[in-house]
């Protein structure tokens, strides 16, 4: 530790989830404020973006309350993870609310700077300690208050947190910059995929509604207690496939207790298609996987809901790519309720309007736009090894800051 460094518990230089002061019993329903959801934040740049103004009385009750100068972190699995924080500025009044799936802590300014706060806690390292930290239900998993109240933070004096900061957002800007023409690039290709899955499902076909293709479901998954985790059967869970994806077993997976009835209730066979139906994202809201092989008997988790085609209808991959298309996207997204999160149902779902040509139109679809997908992959694998290098890059010039070498 460098001189005149000290090593503080977060609580001593901050105020975690600060109640709500007496003067905002005393503000009129009219008064003006600023509503921060989720996606608000942009974790890279540790802003919020496109907040809502609302009226005091629509969000006095059931929303996460904060003050300009405060930082927010998100504490819900994968929000968590993804870096969701930010440093409150520019608030209506000086005051927001947001989801309830926000930590607030609150610095004080005498010894410590929010920025200073914000990129300790967006750190790496100390988030994914914050993943053995969790708390609550798989896949509403949370960080609890105290691993943010007993967390260690280096602090030198506030002069020497300036100019460490300025050195951190130096840096950093340098790296976002290159971020933005990989972000770019990977928008083009994504662009791509889905503009030909537009194409593809405006077609001029018969359209039926999506419960008129299933021989099964939805079905909801598979709730259970964190503490049955760690032996037994394993469980697909929501971050290991990304929308639009064909799993192929092979990677690990976590293991859970069942018991007989819930293995026969809730083991995935080959051919089903798996959906997100919760999520504090609404864009992750919907994604889906089709499941092409299992080496194992395999579950899946509360927030998803698995179906099976009929066959004699519809063709497994051309559902898929359906799913992933802004044509159902935007169906999704009308249809899905948000409140702390963003969740679909399984009338949601049955409901969906798809065009449904004949198979052999549907295979040759299909075909089609598996092709360019794999193309689109080949870049995103590309692009993920740059990235990753990018990641360790920040990790390192953030370590270098909290360890006084920067």
């Amino acid at each position: 530790m460098k001189n005149g460094w000290k090593n503080v518990r977060l609580r001593e230089i901050a105020q975690i989830n600060p109640s709500r002061p007496r003067d905002l019993l005393s503000l009129r329903d009219d008064h003006l404020v600023s509503f921060v959801p989720m996606q608000a934040v942009n974790q890279a740049g540790g802003v919020i973006e496109n907040a809502e103004t609302r009226p005091f009385g629509q969000v006095r009750k059931g929303f996460t309350y904060f003050a300009e100068g405060d930082v927010i972190f998100a504490k819900i699995t994968p929000c968590m993870q993804n870096g969701k924080s930010a440093v409150a500025r520019g608030l209506s009044n000086g005051l927001g609310f947001g989801s309830t799936e926000f930590h607030v802590i609150r610095p004080n300014t005498d010894r410590v700077l929010a920025e200073w706060i914000w990129n300790f806690v967006r750190q790496g390292s100390f988030r994914r300690e914050g993943t053995r930290n969790f708390r609550g239900a798989v896949g509403q998993q949370r960080v609890p208050a105290d691993y943010l109240s007993n967390a260690i933070v280096p602090l030198p004096c506030l002069e020497e947190q300036h100019r460490i900061v300025a050195r951190i957002k130096e840096c950093l800007g340098r790296m976002q910059d290159i971020e933005q023409l990989r972000q770019d690039v990977a928008k083009e290709q994504n662009g791509v995929l889905a503009s030909a899955r537009h194409e593809a499902f405006s077609l001029d076909a018969p359209l039926c509604q999506f419960e008129a293709i299933l021989s099964d479901g939805p079905t909801n998954g598979l709730y259970k207690h964190a503490r049955f985790y760690g032996t037994g059967a394993r469980i697909l869970r929501i971050d290991n496939f990304s929308g639009g994806e064909v799993f192929h077993d092979g990677g690990e997976l976590r293991r859970l207790i069942v018991n007989e009835a819930e293995l026969r209730r809730y083991s995935l066979q080959v051919g089903d298609i798996v959906l997100n139906r919760v999520n504090g994202s609404l864009d992750v809201v919907g994604k889906a996987c089709l499941i092409a092989s299992l080496s194992e008997e395999t579950v899946f988790e509360s927030n998803m809901m698995r179906f099976v085609v009929d066959t004699d209808k519809a063709v497994h991959r051309y559902v898929l790519h359906f799913l992933s298309s802004p044509n159902c996207r935007d169906q999704i997204k009308s249809k899905a309720k948000v409140i702390q999160q963003a969740s679909i149902n399984q009338k949601d779902v049955t409901s969906l309007v798809l065009p449904l040509p004949h198979v052999a139109e549907q295979s040759r679809i299909a075909d089609r736009l598996d092709k360019i997908r794999a193309v689109v992959e080949g870049f995103r694998a590309n692009t993920a090894d740059q990235e990753s290098s990018t990641s360790m890059l920040r990790e390192s010039i953030l370590r270098k800051a909290f360890a006084g070498e920067l």
